[in-house]
């Protein structure tokens, strides 16, 4: 048996690699906590970068085309090349009448539907009264119309009355057969029935006629904010402060298409700056 002694052994093939392993994990391990300690100080660490540079800084919108909202004739304008334009400052009026005529149609109409929506309303309140206080001549006529035949009804239905009253008596004291009794009887409720029917009918044709002028009156005060908004298009206001640039040469008493090109606004020249070598851009 070989023996190995502690000179060799330190020598050996054996002890080398188990020193080489050690080793290596130490670095590796090293590398490790070192890897993940930076990973958790980014957040913390802070780089300013400083540039200098000459150039020229502006909007992004360079210039505003500007078209005619809507058709007509130019009734006032300011368009001048390469005059200043402030912001909200009127630029270009455009004849208002159309709009306006719409306005007294939509005015007249809804006075005419109030005054109607009254009279039936009165009218419904009012279906058994013999008279009834209205202000329109299609209510007036039309509460005429219902006395009328309401009158011909109610004198119909009397007169089937006082002969079935007739005719009652008689057949109490069996003077005349059960069947003339009976017939004169079912004539009494078909007038009494066309009667009612008369006071039903227009009652029910004026309920829906108030509600057609209930849903029209509505339509007509969304119809009101749509022609305010309209006439608020008949006027071209600059959207920002600049300089008018290329007009189209319109005139007071032009006429103007929708979409039809007026002109360009061009930014002030405050909005465009140039940047010199003092100054600096932080990344």
């Amino acid at each position: 048996m070989h023996i190995i002694n502690d000179k060799q052994l330190e020598t050996s093939a054996i002890i080398f690699i188990y020193q080489t392993r050690v080793f290596s994990q130490i670095i590796y391990i090293t590398t490790l906590v070192a890897i993940a300690t930076l990973l958790v100080s980014l957040p913390f660490i802070h780089t300013t970068v400083s540039v200098k540079s000459v150039g020229m800084m502006q909007s992004n919108i360079e210039k505003i085309e500007l078209f005619a909202p809507v058709s007509g004739k130019i009734t006032k304008h300011s368009l001048v090349d390469n005059s200043k334009a402030l912001k909200g400052e009127l630029l270009l009026s455009i004849d208002e009448n159309l709009p306006r005529q719409q306005e007294v149609i939509a005015n007249h109409r809804k006075i005419e539907l109030t005054n109607w929506l009254s009279d039936a309303n009165k009218a419904i309140n009012h279906i058994n009264a013999m008279q009834c206080n209205l202000t329109t001549g299609l209510y007036t006529a039309s509460w005429q119309q219902f006395n009328e035949q309401r009158a011909t009804a109610l004198s119909a239905q009397k007169q089937a009355f006082k002969i079935f009253d007739r005719y009652q008596t008689l057949y109490q004291k069996k003077v005349v057969t059960l069947a003339e009794y009976e017939e004169h009887k079912f004539n009494l409720e078909q007038r009494t029935s066309e009667l009612e029917m008369v006071t039903k009918r227009y009652k029910t044709q004026w309920q829906t006629e108030a509600k057609q002028y209930r849903q029209e009156l509505s339509e007509l005060h969304n119809h009101e904010a749509q022609l305010k908004e309209q006439k608020s298009l008949y006027q071209l206001v600059s959207p920002i402060n600049g300089f008018i640039q290329n007009p189209t040469g319109l005139q007071v008493g032009s006429f103007v298409q929708a979409n039809q090109k007026i002109c360009e606004i061009y930014r002030t020249a405050r909005s465009l700056r140039f940047a010199t070598s003092n100054h600096q851009i932080l990344a």
